[in-house]
């Protein structure tokens, strides 16, 4: 899978991943399939100024995408998280605090995702989690075991 970074509004970036059927027997994890595909993900949100601003861009060309939201921006924004839910997108999780799980232990780790999947579950109680996107990119072996749901690049 490829990845290409599409633009960033504030803090909150939009990520295109162009997947290419390379004899994969099972589908993409963003993608749900084998077939060439886009999937359009954004990141670090909730924002009060630009999510709402993507969301009517995305709801005017019925175009799906995923929100990897961190955690502490969730309370001030409930009634956005609830609206990226309504919309028909996805909710994922980018940790609580946006920290570099790199660095941090297992213990740490798991907190980070678990104290994420907490607040959300405050505004979308029954929610399920799918993915979960490291902060930076970064990460170590350990990292996805750790967060207890598999990880999305």
């Amino acid at each position: 899978m490829q990845y290409l970074p599409l633009f960033c509004l504030s803090r909150q970036c939009c990520y295109l991943y162009i997947t290419r059927h390379q004899g994969r027997e099972k589908p993409s994890p963003l993608t749900g399939s084998d077939r060439p595909a886009v999937a359009i993900t954004f990141d670090d949100g909730p924002d009060p100024v630009h999510t709402p601003r993507v969301l009517d861009i995305l709801h005017r060309h019925n175009a799906p995408a995923t929100f990897f939201l961190v955690g502490e921006n969730l309370p001030e924004n409930r009634q956005l998280v609830k609206e990226i839910s309504a919309g028909g997108h996805e909710i994922d999780n980018h940790t609580y605090s946006h920290r570099d799980l790199s660095v941090l232990d297992s213990r740490q780790i798991s907190r980070e995702t678990e104290n994420m999947q907490r607040e959300l579950q405050k505004i979308l109680p029954g929610y399920e989690i799918k993915y979960f996107r490291p902060p930076y990119g970064r990460y170590t072996p350990h990292t996805e075991a750790a967060a207890g749901v598999d990880m999305a690049l």
